[in-house]
């Protein structure tokens, strides 16, 4: 597993900062298989950055850039607290799971789950109902909690608050 110093992270992250933004100097980033273990990763541009299987355990990912090209490792979700997105009958809905929350990534899909999250956003900043339980209701500011949470990894659809760790994905669910 490769290892960066932070002065090398921080290098890899300006120049994909700039790849993204077409610029001059700038190059994709490829982090496949990093140990990213509590990098200060707060708010790069990680769009189309390749994650996946980079170990992100502790890594501050609060207020990063990304978008549906970005692959993050599909088995695990990283510490700390956590933006998630959930695709509601009204649109999308933006979710803060905090560090303290359970989550779980399914190892057989991309969908995730959490014990509870808090209602960031909402689309038109009104109540949104789940796609799943129209009874089940998201309002900006609110916490949200499921009857019950189940951290079994191996199943994808179980109990808990459905998301994606990224906004693309979640609008692209169930099309």
């Amino acid at each position: 597993m490769k290892t960066y110093t932070a002065d090398e992270l921080k290098a890899i992250i300006e120049k994909h900062g700039k790849w993204c933004r077409d610029e001059a100097g700038g190059e994709r980033v490829d982090l496949r298989g990093a140990d990213l273990r509590g990098a200060n990763l707060r708010g790069a541009d990680l769009q189309g950055a390749d994650l996946q299987g980079a170990d992100l355990r502790g890594a501050d990912l609060r207020e990063i850039k990304q978008d549906a090209n970005t692959k993050w490792p599909w088995y695990q979700l990283p510490e700390g607290d956590l933006i998630g997105w959930k695709k509601c009958i009204e649109g999308i809905v933006k979710l803060w799971i905090p560090r303290e929350a359970k989550r779980t990534a399914s190892v057989v899909g991309r969908k995730c789950r959490a014990e509870y999250a808090v209602v960031l956003q909402t689309p038109n900043h009104a109540p949104a109902c789940s796609l799943h339980d129209s009874s089940f209701i998201y309002t900006e500011g609110e916490t949200v909690r499921p009857d019950k949470y189940d951290d079994n990894f191996l199943v994808e659809c179980s109990s808990g608050i459905h998301f994606f760790a990224c906004k693309g994905e979640a609008k692209e669910f169930g099309t």
